[in-house]
């Protein structure tokens, strides 16, 4: 399978968050987390147009393409970090994050960033601890009063 990176648009926002609800939902949150979820993180116009937002697409000519999932970046002030980075359920599990992951990473070296952060779901741990994040500490969350979401740290 053939698969590419392209930018993502306004017109693709309830994709996205529609995508970013389904993959979140993997570990099992109940409605009123995810909502909550939701209401705090979802992709917004004004997000899209001021970061990169990649979709991860399956590219074949017989049929449309497919979002696969996406990731999403900030840069401020020389601090960049992973804001989003989210795979559909179909695809989880299957090999299919590692070779978006690594989509990302050239894409942060094109805009010449040699390290980023990132927040982790106590869920996707193990996954970046696979790609060669490193654990720098840990974050209050927006979502409950005693839930700290790993910070990892990628250098390039």
């Amino acid at each position: 399978m053939i698969v590419k990176c392209v930018r993502a648009g306004v017109h693709e926002l309830k994709q996205i968050n529609e995508l970013m609800y389904r993959s979140k939902s993997y570990w099992g949150y109940d409605k009123a987390f995810m909502d909550k979820f939701m209401q705090l993180f979802q992709m917004t116009t004004d997000y899209l147009e001021k970061n990169t937002v990649q979709l991860f697409c399956e590219r074949n000519t017989e049929k449309p393409e497919k979002v696969m999932g996406f990731y999403s970046f900030s840069i401020r002030n020389k601090e960049s970090e992973l804001d989003n980075f989210f795979i559909d359920l179909d695809y989880i599990g299957k090999g299919f994050g590692k070779k978006m992951w690594s989509m990302m990473v050239e894409d942060f070296k094109s805009n010449g960033v040699s390290r980023f952060k990132l927040w982790s779901d106590p869920g996707a741990e193990p996954f970046y601890k696979k790609m060669g994040c490193i654990k720098i500490g840990v974050k209050k969350s927006p979502m409950m009063p005693n839930r700290y979401p790993i910070i990892f740290e990628y250098k390039i």
